[in-house]
């Protein structure tokens, strides 16, 4: 994560990043069994708030810790006003192929070889 913070920041992108869940502690996870099936066993979890913090700081972003929706939708909106980036349309580009013009050619050299050699 830090190598792609790095990379970020080289280019100029800033990062926000969010932790969620918990610090310490537990979350359910959907887990596979050939016997029962699928079901949810609550895992150890630890968000990794260190990086998390370290990505953000190194390219001028920002961390945010949400324990709740209510929490992540109120991040979500206040990383969305903090900066808008103009993006350049550049167009569209349409390419014309010039293939079927070299290969009648090449198809015409072939004929007249092959006339030509008789």
């Amino acid at each position: 994560p830090l190598q792609a913070a790095n990379i970020a920041k080289i280019q100029n992108v800033k990062i926000y990043t969010i932790g969620t869940g918990s610090t310490s502690g537990e979350a359910p996870y959907l887990v596979q069994s050939p016997l029962v099936g699928e079901f949810f066993q609550n895992q150890p979890v630890r968000i990794d708030e260190e990086t998390l913090e370290k990505m953000a700081t190194m390219t001028g972003g920002e961390y945010f810790r949400a324990s709740d929706q209510q929490q992540l939708r109120n991040i979500f909106n206040e990383i969305d006003q903090l900066e808008k980036t103009k993006i350049e349309d550049l167009g569209e580009h349409r390419y014309i192929e010039h293939f079927p013009l070299f290969t009648m050619m090449a198809m015409g050299m072939i004929l007249l070889e092959v006339f030509l050699s008789q």
